[in-house]
């Protein structure tokens, strides 16, 4: 019984850690700055 827990906890693990690093690369992707579209903010002038 003890070593079926295990595997589920080891199975579950496996799961949360593959889930956790899709969301990583996928924010990764889409992280877009300003700075890829050539737009300079640096340059404004203000009074």
């Amino acid at each position: 019984m003890y070593a079926s827990i295990d595997k589920v906890c080891t199975r579950i693990e496996k799961t949360l850690r593959r889930h956790k690093d899709k969301i990583k690369t996928h924010r990764k992707k889409n992280n877009v700055k300003s700075s890829d579209f050539g737009v300079d903010n640096t340059s404004e002038e203000r009074d």
